[in-house]
């Protein structure tokens, strides 16, 4: 029932401020036994259709005349291509693929998976201490506090922390990626971007924080990744989406290196919707999808917000 009256109030609240915005979600990983379910999916693809013009950062426009919106899919795991591409297919709605290009072009794991990964080794154990941290393997609050440590320190800190706990693990993860880990497979790829409905964003090249990187280091990671993408697919790669993307992984500084790599738009992970006249187009917000549709609404609605500085101030 709660969830119902805050799909009315948000279907409300959306009609009356019905007007030119654009509303940025983001995937990451879905299946059925992720968080997100392809059902879910499904919904809000459904949902967005109705509701939305749907665009592709190639058509962007700060110029925005109605109420729009991008889905953009983060990583580039395979699921990208055998799970949401056939719903958003269905659908008929175009999708943006944010790929860092050392996990995409070389079958590199992604560093945060080589961390997943060895944390998954350490199931069973009641705590594990490494690089002066302690958490907990089977106590999610206790291993999102660990990841989040691991995320904030500089790429050589990090790294050695992953290697610190394979270390305690005993052993390096495969060569050949477990499927839940692979890329979307490039000819899969080039075949949705034959489509001219998927197109892609440059992710970095290793998935760095991008603060934490000096002035060369960032000019790489932004020119080489972009570069790459253009050489693959054969098309301009407009946009940029900042690795990680909360407050604190990108300032004035990247930005001004992101602007000055030649890209047009650069998506954050900092939650909300834009509107016109208080939207920087390197600074774009993105709404995170929710496993209950009722949560995406109330995004859109612009009760996010809201929502949030309820439960911090309980």
């Amino acid at each position: 029932m709660k969830e119902r009256i805050w799909s009315l109030v948000s279907e409300l609240v959306w009609r009356m401020r019905r007007g030119p915005c654009l509303a940025v979600l983001t995937l990451h990983r879905v299946g059925p036994n992720q968080p997100i379910r392809p059902d879910a999916v499904a919904r809000m693809f459904a949902y967005l259709r109705r509701h939305f013009r749907m665009m592709l950062p190639s058509q962007w426009t700060e110029a925005l005349s109605e109420p729009s919106a991008m889905i953009t899919i983060d990583d580039g795991h395979e699921d990208a291509h055998e799970i949401i591409y056939p719903l958003a297919r269905r659908e008929g709605v175009p999708l943006v693929i944010c790929v860092p290009t050392d996990y995409f072009l070389r079958d590199r794991w992604l560093w945060f998976d080589r961390l997943n990964w060895a944390i998954a080794q350490c199931a069973g154990k009641a705590q594990v201490r490494v690089g002066g941290e302690t958490f907990s393997p089977d106590h999610r609050p206790s291993v999102v506090a660990f990841k989040m440590h691991v995320k904030s320190l500089p790429p050589a800190d990090r790294d050695g922390i992953v290697a610190e706990l394979l270390g305690i693990v005993g052993r390096e993860p495969p060569t050949v990626m477990p499927k839940e880990y692979r890329p979307v497979p490039r000819e899969a790829m080039r075949g949705m971007l034959a489509t001219g409905t998927v197109e892609l964003c440059a992710h970095s090249v290793t998935h760095p924080v991008m603060t934490r990187l000096d002035d060369a280091a960032l000019r790489e990671e932004l020119t080489r990744g972009r570069a790459e993408l253009e050489a693959f697919s054969g098309r301009p790669v407009v946009a940029f989406c900042y690795p990680h993307g909360q407050s604190g992984t990108f300032d004035d500084r990247t930005q001004a290196a992101v602007a000055q790599a030649g890209y047009r738009v650069a998506f954050t992970s900092v939650p909300g919707v834009n509107r016109p006249g208080s939207t920087d187009p390197l600074r774009l917000k993105r709404v995170h999808v929710h496993p209950r549709l009722s949560m995406l609404t109330r995004e859109l609605a612009g009760l996010g917000g809201w929502r949030r500085r309820r439960a911090g101030a309980e």
